[in-house]
């Protein structure tokens, strides 16, 4: 995602933050329970992204 993109959407809660409102949308995204309690994917997850970055 650009820096033009991320300080869009920060301006953009801020100001929604300042006003006490909150941003409309039109769809909600409904993500499955089983994806924070899946020990396999957890596993998965971690061995794939923050195990790397470490020395």
């Amino acid at each position: 995602m650009s820096k033009e993109k991320l300080l869009d959407m920060a301006l953009n809660n801020k100001r929604h933050a300042d006003a006490g409102t909150m941003e409309l949308v039109e769809n909600i995204v409904k993500i499955p329970a089983s994806n924070y309690f899946d020990q396999e994917r957890w596993n998965k997850e971690v061995g794939s992204y923050f195990l790397k970055i470490t020395p």
